[in-house]
Formats: C-alpha cells, structure tokens, sequence
C-alpha cells in the first residue's frame, strides 16, 4: 500500500479541501479524521479545540487563510511531538510532569463547564440576589476633607486651633502632609470600601459640619477629618449588576463545588509536604 505524504499537505490550494469539512463543523462528526499524520489522526474534534483558544484571542473571526494555517500548525505540532516521543523526551520527569497538569487542567474545565450546565444560575435567582443585595440597601456618599500629620503631637496641635477657630481648609493647606493640601484637603466624594477603613469608620460618627474629636491613626499617619456634606445614592439598575452577580454566584457556587469533592476525597500529605 502505497504511504500517504502529508508533507503534501504545504499550500493552500491542497489544503482546500480539508477546508471545506472543517469550515461546517456541525456536519462533520468530532471523531472525523481531517489529516493522518504518519497514522496519527489530526480528527475534527482537535482542530476545533485549537480554533476555539486562537478564536478566542481575537474580536474578528478568522479568515479563511488563517483557518487553513492553523491545519497547517497542527500538523507541526503533531510531528514536533512525534519526534518528542521517538526521542523519548515525554518519559522525562518534568515534560511528564506538564503533559499531566495540562491534561489535569483541561478535565478540571471540563468538569467545572458540566457542573455549571447542569446547575444553571436562573433570571430569578440572580433578581432575588440583585433585591436582597441592592434595593433595600441604603447608599450613602460622603464629602470630606482631611489633614495628614506626621505625630500624633502634630495632630493634636492642629486639632486645638481648630476648636479655637481656625480654617479647616487653611489649616489643610499649612500643615498637611497629604497631596490634598493644595485643595485645603478635600477628598471629594466617596463610598463606603473606597476610604481607609479607619477613615471611614471615623466618618460614620460624624455629623454634617462636624470634625472628628480625636486624630485618626492609619498607616499613613494622623488624620482630622471632617464631614462636609452627605447625600443618597441611588443604587444601580438589576442591567449594570447582573453580570457581576453572576460572576459573584458562579464564584460561589464553585467554591462549593470544590469542597463538596474534598469532603469526599482521601487527601494525605506526605510527612515532607505536610511541614513546608
């Protein structure tokens, strides 16, 4: 029997045809052998695993030229690894050693796609987040100023002239060590989470017009604060939020996923693992 040569297989022209079957990939079977190389099968079931991560890569779809590339790529691939193996290279501890976390990393995406096929997060679920989370939730902003000392002497000293009456903002402008001083401290608006939690701990006792009683301790330094304005926030529609809910609860449900195998699972460490 006459042996087929892929190397047959270089141009475009030639490789038409095996084009045409992967181009309608719903009609040709997964299992379809598109090229042998030296009797190992490039199937379509491959060539579409490797189109969909470079497809992936890019916004626009491939075009035809890069379509039948990528055929091409494969079958080097296929030969480089042939070679790998005649070489014995996968018998090599760290090349095994990859080859098995690859094939560990493409089951456990595997396992983790089918876990979410079969547990889908419906519309309603992601609402009744979206209300729990967000409609009753009272949102607040806060507009303030601060004065960054370097002591807490410093902070003190500061804190006396203004209970004698002195500017805030001048006051901010002479002795803060902050960036903000030019602006006599102003720290604009903000949420809760976008502060130093010290900070904005210090800000939930205050009243409007009001400054913090004693300088504020952070890593930064010693702070003064002042509470100049506060106002509702409407919080963001159900559109805005759905997809971080969904990354949310698919995070969550993930988490849950693993530990339920580990539950499950014999885990031992060996005596050397169990120490570092």
């Amino acid at each position: 029997m006459r042996k087929s040569k892929i190397f047959s297989l270089t141009t475009a022209a030639s490789l038409l045809l095996v084009y045409s079957a992967v181009s309608t990939a719903q009609s040709v079977p997964p299992e379809k052998t598109l090229i042998s190389v030296n009797g190992e099968a490039i199937s379509q079931a491959l060539y579409q695993g490797y189109y969909s991560g470079r497809q992936a890569e890019r916004e626009q779809p491939l075009e035809e030229q890069e379509r039948i590339a990528l055929l091409n790529e494969l079958v080097n691939y296929t030969l480089l690894a042939q070679d790998a193996t005649v070489s014995k290279l996968d018998q090599q501890p760290h090349v095994a050693a990859k080859v098995l976390l690859e094939r560990r990393k493409v089951l456990a995406s595997a396992a983790i796609k089918q876990y979410f096929d079969n547990n889908p997060i419906t519309e309603q679920t992601l609402k009744a987040r979206y209300a729990e989370q967000y409609e009753k939730a009272v949102n607040k902003e806060y507009k303030t100023r601060h004065i960054l000392l370097e002591t807490k002497q410093d902070a003190e000293s500061v804190l006396s002239a203004l209970k004698e009456g002195g500017d805030f903002s001048e006051l901010a402008k002479s002795h803060s060590k902050d960036t903000s001083a030019t602006s006599g401290g102003d720290l604009a608006w903000f949420s809760t989470g976008q502060l130093l939690p010290e900070i904005e701990a210090a800000v939930a006792q205050l009243q409007t017009g009001s400054y913090t009683p004693e300088p504020v301790k952070t890593d930064f330094g010693w702070h003064i604060v002042i509470l100049d304005e506060t106002r509702n926030v409407a919080p963001p529609n159900f559109s805005e939020m759905r997809g971080v809910l969904l990354q949310e609860m698919k995070r969550a449900q993930l988490n849950d996923y693993i530990r339920s195998l580990r539950e499950k699972a014999n885990i031992e460490f060996a005596e050397q693992t169990a120490k570092q």
